[in-house]
């Protein structure tokens, strides 16, 4: 009768479904490593596809026009640090000024196509930039200032801010803005 009382048919059930929930618990926390693995590698593969766009402004002036207009332009640099291309669109330049109340303003201007030719010989960039995967493409992007802001107003702050095909905001800023004479 003690024989009988070790190995019921209860406690052999309980000692097998004990078993059982051990195994299933192994199984499920090797399932949730792999499934981690996986999901890191996944997260790797789209950020190298779908990297940022790097922008560095290499140099920023105003210049007066032969008809008397100012212009802003600036040399810029942009990375494609992805494995896909990228576009750059709409880009404008955003200017911070203050006006001699010192009330702060923000005015957006469009990039306009100047025929003349600028410092470091580097092409004029249009309003819209194709970045093949992985490269770098560098130029100068020109704005025209209108009068009443370029004499009346004080700027504070250049920003040139455009969005990439991901929806990703891509910005150079400028506070310090040479003053150049060109013929």
């Amino acid at each position: 009768m003690a024989n009988e009382d070790i190995f019921s048919t209860e406690t052999l059930v309980a000692a097998i479904s004990a078993f059982a929930a051990i195994v299933s618990a192994i199984y499920a926390w090797r399932a949730s490593s792999i499934s981690k693995q996986a999901l890191r590698i996944v997260q790797l593969d789209f950020n190298e596809r779908h990297g940022v766009v790097k922008p560095y402004l290499i140099d920023s002036m105003t210049w007066l026009s032969q008809l008397g207009d100012r212009h802003y332009s600036a040399a810029c640099l942009f990375s494609n640090t992805s494995t896909s291309p990228i576009t750059i669109s709409h880009i404008e330049l955003v200017l911070h000024i203050y006006d001699p109340s010192n009330q702060v303003a923000k005015v957006k201007l469009d990039p306009v196509h100047v025929e003349i030719v600028l410092p470091m010989n580097l092409p004029h960039l249009s309003g819209q930039i194709n970045l093949p995967p992985q490269t770098s493409i560098s130029g100068w992007l020109t704005f025209k200032l209108p009068k009443h802001i370029a004499e009346t107003k004080r700027v504070d702050r250049y920003e040139i801010c455009g969005i990439d095909s991901m929806d990703k905001r891509v910005s150079i800023g400028a506070y310090v803005v040479k003053q150049v004479e060109i013929v």
